[in-house]
C-alpha cells in the first residue's frame, strides 16, 4: 500500500470531521431567538460598528458617544444612560460624566437623527440598560475610512427593523470566517482547514463575539486569500488582497515585512524570478492601499476622514500600551516597569491604572524600542530561512513588537498553521504545538471572554504570549542550526 492510499481513510475522517463542526457552526447562527437576535449576538460590538459605520458622516471618530447620549435622552423608550454616567471622551480618553460632552447635532439632517435616535433605542433594547455604563466608557469607534465607507453604505439599505435583514446583517462576519476556511481547505487542504476551523473556534475562548456581529472581521477572509495566493505564485493577487485586508483593519500591512526579507534573500541569491515576485507583490499592495484611500474618501467627510482617523487612532494605541487586557510587546514592558499592578472590575476602574502604567512605559520607552528591535531582527532572520511559501508565518513578531492591539485581532493568529505550510515538518509542529498551548490556556484563564480586568492572569498571559513570539521567530533559526530540513512535504501539502 503506498503512501497516498494509506492517508486515504484518515482524509475521509478528517473531511467528515470537518463538514460535521461547519454544520454545528451553521445550525447555532440558525437557531436565533424568536425577536431574530442571532444566537451569538455582541451587543456591544453591534453598538460599535453597526452605527459607527452607518452614521460616520455626522459623528465623525470623536462625538460617537456623545451624540448616541443624546438620542438616548430623545429616546421613546427608557432611557439607558443618565446625566451622570461616565462616558469617555474619545479626543482624550479621559472619562466624563454623561452631561457634559457635546453632540454636533448640526451635522445632523432631521431624518438623519430621527434614524439615529431609532437605531440607538434598538441597540441599546437588545441587553439590559445596566450593561450599557461600561460600554460608553469603551474606546470608541476605531474602524478605517474604507470600512465606514463600504459597511455604512450596507447598513443604509438593508433595514434592522426586518428580523430576516438583522440576521443576514449580523451574521456576516460568521460568512467571512468561513469563506477563509474554504480558502485554507482549496488551498492546503482537508487537515490545514480543520486546524483553522478549530482555532477559530477556541482562539482566547472567544467564538461568540464574532456572529452578532458587523463588519469587524471582514479583512480575515482577505488574509487568508493574500496567503493563498502567494503560495499559489500569484502575487498580483496577494498584494491586492492584503492591501484589502489593511484597508479594512491596518495591521494586517506589517504581516509584509518578512515578504520583503524574501525579495532581499533573491536578489542576493541572484533568483530573478523571485525578486519579481516580490515587487508585483508590493505594487499590487500599494494599488489596492490607494483604491481603499480613495473609497474611504468618498464620504461626506472627503480625504479629511483619513486625516481624523489617523489622530484618533493616534490617541487609540497610546491608551491600549497600558490598558489590562490588550497584547503587545509595550504592554509587557508597561506591566513590568510599573508599580500599579492593580486587578479592576470595569473599564471606569481600569482608567486611572491605565494611565499609570502609560506614564511608567513613557519613561523606559527606550527599553521598549530596543526589545523590538532585538524580536525585529529575529524576525528578519527567521524569514531569511524558511521557504519562501510560508514567509507570512514570519509575520506576527513585528506586530507584536510594535503595536498593542485588543485581542481579538490576534485572531488572525488561527491562519498560523496555514502560513506556515512547506517549513520542514518539526517545526511546523513546534510552532503549531506552542499555539494551541497559548489559545489553550487563555482559553481555560479567560472563561470565554477576551476580556479579563484581573491583573495576574492578564500578566501570565502576556508572558505566555511573549515566550509564543519570541519562539515563532527562533524556531526557523534553530531548524537552520540544526540543519532542520526545510520541504514541501510539511503537513498540509498533500492532505
Amino acid at each position: 500500500m503506498n503512501d497516498a492510499t494509506s492517508r486515504e481513510p484518515s482524509e475521509r475522517l478528517l473531511r467528515a470531521i470537518l463538514g460535521f463542526v461547519a454544520a454545528l457552526l451553521a445550525l447555532s447562527v440558525v437557531l436565533q431567538n424568536p425577536g431574530g437576535q442571532p444566537a451569538f449576538f455582541e451587543p456591544g460590538a453591534v453598538f460599535h460598528y453597526y452605527l459607527g459605520a452607518k452614521y460616520m458622516n455626522e459623528i465623525g471618530p470623536f462625538d460617537f458617544y456623545a451624540c448616541a447620549v443624546a438620542a438616548d435622552a430623545e429616546s421613546e423608550t427608557i432611557q439607558t444612560w443618565q446625566a451622570e454616567t461616565p462616558v469617555r471622551d474619545l479626543r482624550t480618553y479621559a472619562l466624563a460624566p454623561a452631561g457634559t460632552l457635546h453632540c454636533p447635532r448640526d451635522r445632523f439632517t432631521p431624518q438623519r437623527w430621527s434614524a439615529f435616535v431609532h437605531d440607538v433605542s434598538w441597540v441599546t433594547a437588545t441587553a439590559a440598560p445596566s450593561g450599557w455604563d461600561e460600554t460608553i466608557t469603551d474606546k470608541g469607534y476605531n474602524a478605517t475610512p474604507f470600512l465606514s465607507v463600504v459597511f455604512g453604505r450596507l447598513a443604509a439599505v438593508v433595514p434592522i427593523d426586518r428580523w430576516r435583514a438583522r440576521f443576514l446583517l449580523f451574521n456576516l462576519d460568521m460568512l467571512f470566517v468561513a469563506i477563509a476556511i474554504g480558502i485554507v481547505w482549496s488551498s492546503a487542504g482537508a487537515t490545514i482547514a480543520l486546524l483553522t476551523l478549530l482555532l477559530c473556534v477556541g482562539y482566547f475562548g472567544n467564538f461568540g463575539r464574532i456572529g452578532g456581529n458587523f463588519g469587524q472581521y471582514a479583512w480575515f477572509p482577505c488574509l487568508a486569500l493574500a496567503v493563498a495566493a502567494w503560495r499559489a505564485r500569484r502575487p498580483a493577487l496577494g498584494g491586492g488582497a492584503l492591501g484589502l485586508a489593511a484597508g479594512l483593519q491596518a495591521f494586517p500591512v506589517l504581516l509584509a515585512i518578512p515578504i520583503v526579507i524574501g525579495g532581499v534573500r533573491a536578489v542576493c541569491r541572484r533568483d530573478r524570478d523571485g525578486w519579481k515576485r516580490t515587487v508585483m507583490f508590493f505594487a499590487s499592495l500599494a494599488v489596492a492601499l490607494g483604491c481603499c484611500v480613495a473609497v474611504g474618501s468618498t464620504s461626506a467627510r472627503g480625504p479629511a476622514a483619513w486625516q481624523e482617523w489617523r489622530e484618533k487612532i493616534a490617541v487609540h494605541s497610546s491608551y491600549l500600551r497600558g490598558e489590562v487586557f490588550d497584547i503587545g510587546l509595550p504592554n509587557l514592558i508597561a506591566d513590568i516597569v510599573s508599580s500599579d499592578r492593580a486587578s479592576s472590575e470595569s473599564y471606569t476602574e481600569d482608567t486611572p491604572h491605565s494611565a499609570a502604567r502609560n506614564a511608567a512605559l513613557g519613561t523606559h520607552v527606550r527599553l521598549w524600542r530596543f526589545c523590538a528591535v532585538v524580536l525585529i531582527l529575529l524576525t528578519c532572520a527567521a524569514a531569511w530561512c524558511v521557504p519562501e511559501e510560508a514567509l507570512f508565518a514570519c509575520g506576527f513578531v513585528p506586530i507584536y513588537a510594535l503595536l498593542a492591539l485588543s485581542p481579538y485581532y490576534y485572531f488572525a493568529l488561527a491562519l498560523l498553521p496555514f502560513m506556515a505550510v512547506g517549513m520542514a515538518r518539526s517545526q511546523w509542529a513546534i510552532l503549531v504545538g506552542l499555539l494551541v498551548i497559548v489559545l489553550g490556556v487563555h482559553l481555560a484563564m479567560w472563561g470565554g471572554s477576551y476580556i479579563s480586568f484581573v491583573f495576574a492572569r492578564h500578566f501570565a498571559g502576556a508572558v505566555l504570549i511573549a515566550s509564543f513570539m519570541t519562539l515563532t521567530a527562533l524556531v526557523p533559526l534553530g531548524g537552520r542550526v540544526f540543519g532542520a530540513r526545510t520541504n514541501a512535504d510539511g503537513p498540509g501539502c498533500h492532505v
